[in-house]
């Protein structure tokens, strides 16, 4: 009898314990409370990324660029001036980008493999100090992004966007590059020239704070209206050669050739402004190999009659 209750207590004494437990354990599990993690989601973030990086470097087989900070001033691969808004993308992906999770098991393997036969190396600086180095690569059509570093491989997000991050990392030159051409107003002009086939040359000169035509028709307004289209001219992209549309250079027609002869010399430029049939651009030729193609709707508007200009 004695043993039998003995032999109770003892059985009730570890259901106790074990519903203390249970006990605890409920009021500590919280289904939507985030796991700790053992990687730094942080990991490939740049605080204050407009003030603090100074390099960006990212290299491939289809992919070589440079982008550094010179002053103030970012360069593409040393030859060119960083595109103004692709520096305001880089810079939010940088401050923002953060690791989803780590890939584990066979699937990180056959993705890390991915990454390294086809990805591209990725540097970055910070005072002119390597702080992070890393591969990037992933699927455009999943919109599936990944950083393999060392023996990690991480999917990566901006938060609160469904994109592709490792996109900006594959932007090849001169998609890095400042489109625009005249960096100036047409106050910054002494002379524009305007040659049009079927059309007497049109000149346009600096006289008493404004650009005047020197026609006896010539309407002052409709002058300057048509010489503000020049103000920081830009292309909408760049071209370049093993573009198909070079394929019919034998076809090119051109449509009207812009010089602008600047109070800083070092901004003259002579624009030729091409018309391709079938193709939806017009194309502009600024060196002797340099290219770009804007649409034609704005294309349009820099092209003008004498008849035009007069009132």
């Amino acid at each position: 009898m004695v043993k039998s209750q003995k032999n109770k207590n003892t059985i009730l004494l570890i259901v106790l314990v074990l519903l203390i437990g249970a006990t605890f354990w409920a009021f500590q599990y919280n289904p939507y409370l985030q796991k700790s993690t053992t990687f730094n989601k942080n990991l490939f973030a740049v605080e204050n990324a407009q003030t603090q990086l100074t390099a960006l470097y990212m290299e491939s087989a289809k992919v070589s660029n440079k982008l550094e900070k010179k002053g103030d001033k970012w360069t593409v691969n040393n030859r060119f001036k960083l595109d103004p808004s692709m520096q305001q993308v880089m810079m939010a992906l940088m401050e923002k980008i953060e690791i989803q999770r780590e890939i584990t098991g066979d699937e990180a393997e056959s993705i890390k493999q991915n990454v390294l036969d086809s990805g591209i190396q990725v540097q970055y600086y910070i005072e002119g100090t390597l702080r992070n180095e890393f591969i990037v690569g992933g699927s455009p059509e999943a919109i599936k992004s990944y950083f393999v570093q060392g023996d990690k491989v991480y999917s990566m997000q901006l938060p609160g966007y469904q994109s592709y991050v490792a996109g900006i990392f594959e932007v090849k030159e001169n998609d890095w590059r400042d489109r625009t051409l005249f960096n100036g107003t047409w106050q910054d002009i002494v002379r524009l020239k305007i040659a049009q086939p079927d059309e007497d040359t049109i000149s346009l000169n600096y006289e008493k704070g404004l650009l005047r035509w020197s026609h006896a028709e010539a309407d002052s307004s409709k002058v300057m209206d048509y010489a503000e289209q020049f103000n920081y001219f830009y292309v909408d992209q760049y071209l370049t050669a093993d573009n198909m549309v070079f394929d019919y250079k034998a076809d090119f027609k051109l449509k009207s050739t812009v010089i602008i002869q600047a109070l800083d010399a070092t901004k003259n430029l002579e624009l030729k402004f091409y018309q391709v049939p079938d193709f939806n651009a017009i194309l502009v030729n600024f060196s002797e190999d340099e290219w770009g193609a804007i649409p034609i709707a704005r294309a349009e508007r820099f092209f003008v009659s004498n008849k035009q200009l007069k009132k």
